[in-house]
């Protein structure tokens, strides 16, 4: 999936660094999500700067890829953290395998897999010896209070589970990254927002995974909201994928998949139910309405509530002022 350039760069240490050690800059072979480019896009070719003192030392952040075992291996209980004041890690799988141990349990991380996890505590996470290469981003979270929010979060989910690269949450991740690495948030209170943000969209992608009947409603409604807010009425499934922070081929695939159809259609819906809405309760001409919700004249129109409602505008109208 990414062709791979090594390059090594001194980088500061300190309290403030973001990233010690190795970056590495990937070029995109094939079309990946919007998210991932601008990952990869924040840490590629450059250092990254030193955060500034006015921000509070809430999280970093990082993006690599990891091809040799024996460096790269952590124990939760060996990284010098203090009890008293603990944080959390989350790291999402992009490419190759990473392995996970705790309690006794071993547990791989492939594409797609994830893990929330608190230091120090007993466990550990390595590239394992039979795992070619491990690609991922992390994030590291110090927050006081929304560490703890998911550390409750870990007890009720779990530690590790499977997100999908669709999720909101990519974006936001890679967004958080961008502004901390530039500096772009303006204050503290920004800043924290993001971080809330983050945290409860990642709450919200765990729930429509455990319960799918309930995503789709959440999904179809949120829908429902963007087309409303929409002066014109003419939402198209690319401002829908834009809104999600998604590309258009990734966000009809994940709402076909929580729904059981495209966006299209039921956009196409939305847009006749607000035809029959304003043939009931206006005087407004066909080709008006028609202009205002995006179809092309009057009788493309005329022809999509044929099909949907099976009778012409003028039949449909009388039928409702009747209701």
């Amino acid at each position: 999936m990414f062709g791979i350039y090594l390059k090594e760069y001194p980088l500061p240490v300190g309290k403030n660094t973001l990233w010690t050690g190795i970056l590495f800059s990937f070029n995109c072979i094939f079309v990946n999500p919007s998210w991932l480019k601008l990952l990869s896009s924040t840490f590629a070719e450059k250092a990254v700067p030193v955060v500034s003192d006015l921000l509070p030392q809430w999280i970093y952040c990082g993006y690599e890829t990891r091809t040799v075992p024996r460096d790269y291996s952590w124990h939760g209980l060996k990284r010098g953290a203090d009890p008293r004041h603990p944080y959390i890690v989350f790291q999402y799988t992009l490419d190759g395998e990473g392995l996970y141990e705790e309690k006794g349990r071993r547990i791989p991380l492939r594409a797609g897999d994830a893990f929330l996890t608190v230091i120090p505590s007993a466990h550990s996470y390595r590239l394992p010896e039979h795992s070619s290469s491990w690609t991922f981003y992390w994030m590291i979270i110090h927050h006081p209070t929304i560490r703890d929010r998911l550390i409750h979060t870990r007890k009720e989910f779990g530690t590790v589970f499977a997100l999908p690269s669709e999720a909101a949450l990519h974006m936001l991740s890679a967004q958080i990254c961008e502004q901390v690495v530039q500096g772009r948030y303006e204050d503290r209170y920004a800043f924290e927002l993001a971080l809330w943000e983050w945290t409860l969209e990642l709450e919200r992608a765990l729930s429509l995974i455990r319960s799918p009947a309930q995503g789709r409603e959440q999904l179809l409604n949120w829908t429902r909201r963007q087309w409303a807010q929409r002066k014109s009425r003419t939402l198209a499934a690319t401002d829908l994928a834009h809104a999600a922070g998604m590309s258009r081929s990734n966000f009809s695939h994940h709402f076909r998949k929580v729904t059981g159809f495209s966006p299209a259609p039921f956009l196409l819906q939305l847009r006749l139910h607000e035809a029959a809405n304003r043939l009931r309760h206006g005087n407004d001409k066909l080709d008006v309405i028609a202009h205002e919700l995006g179809f092309v004249d009057a009788s493309h129109l005329s022809k999509a509530i044929h099909r949907h409602y099976r009778m012409n505008p003028g039949m449909l109208r009388r039928l409702l002022h009747r209701k």
